[in-house]
């Protein structure tokens, strides 16, 4: 991968030290290299100027570019790029994805966001800080080939009533859902998932809406508080691994899961 921050020169690739904002005969050498050594992955970071990525227009082979530069705000070139199968941001802009090509999608969410029915290629979304899970799962729940949702920092819900059926989705991971206090809801996803990784800070004390997950082979589980008990995994005849990290099990019984060939608890 290509680092919009580097200066390149015929010999060598050198990083700045310092932050600094390319010149003009700067980016020209980045581009000329990009374009000489048709360079497919590319990622905005350190000094980049301008507040769009307009000239991968250019480049019409580029398959993965991650923006890191907070002054970009103009991504509308992305949906015109027809080898385009990556893209990531991390800060929030404003931004119709439309791109039908495109097959991996992490971005930190804005109000002003939506993904297109269009997108039927995508197979792997990481949204962070989405306020609005039940219109994320509205929009992502018609495209086809979703297969690994991951959602990171949500502070608001509090069950998991905002999801609906998927298709083919097949991994789920919540991360920092501090205010969870129930699982209810997850069961509509029973029908394919088979991964699912849940940091939920302390708030849930009966995991037993998980039973319903029937095909479920991976079960990774981050909980600062109280487990109620983990009885709900004799329920689970597919389940391979488990790994529980902190919490304190109110029945203090492991039996449950000696059928499960990897077992790996902290507490």
């Amino acid at each position: 991968m290509l680092l919009l921050w580097q200066i390149i020169n015929p010999i060598k690739i050198r990083q700045i030290k310092e932050y600094k904002t390319l010149t003009q005969q700067e980016v020209n050498e980045l581009l000329n290299y990009i374009r000489t050594n048709r360079i497919t992955k590319i990622s905005t970071f350190w000094g980049y100027p301008y507040d769009n990525i307009d000239f991968i227009t250019e480049f019409s082979w580029i398959e993965s570019i991650s923006i890191t530069e907070p002054h970009i705000t103009k991504l509308d070139i992305i949906n015109k790029m027809t080898n385009l199968v990556y893209i990531s941001w991390d800060d929030p802009i404003p931004f119709n994805i439309n791109n039908p090509v495109l097959k991996e999608l992490s971005f930190v969410w804005h109000k002003n966001n939506s993904i297109s029915s269009n997108c039927k290629s995508l197979k792997s979304i990481c949204v962070t800080k989405c306020k609005d899970l039940t219109g994320l799962f509205e929009q992502i729940c018609i495209l086809p080939n979703v297969a690994r949702v991951a959602i990171v920092k949500n502070f608001l819900v509090k069950d998991c009533t905002f999801m609906k059926p998927m298709a083919k989705l097949e991994y789920l991971g919540l991360s920092y859902f501090t205010k969870l206090e129930s699982l209810n809801g997850i069961e509509v996803l029973a029908p394919t998932l088979r991964y699912l990784e849940l940091d939920t800070g302390s708030k849930i004390y009966n995991h037993s809406h998980l039973k319903t997950l029937k095909k479920l082979e991976v079960l990774r589980i981050t909980h600062k508080g109280i487990i109620k008990s983990l009885d709900f995994i004799q329920e689970m005849p597919m389940l391979k691994e488990l790994f529980v990290v902190g919490p304190k099990l109110e029945d203090n019984n492991l039996s449950y899961c000696n059928h499960i060939p990897t077992l790996r608890i902290w507490r």
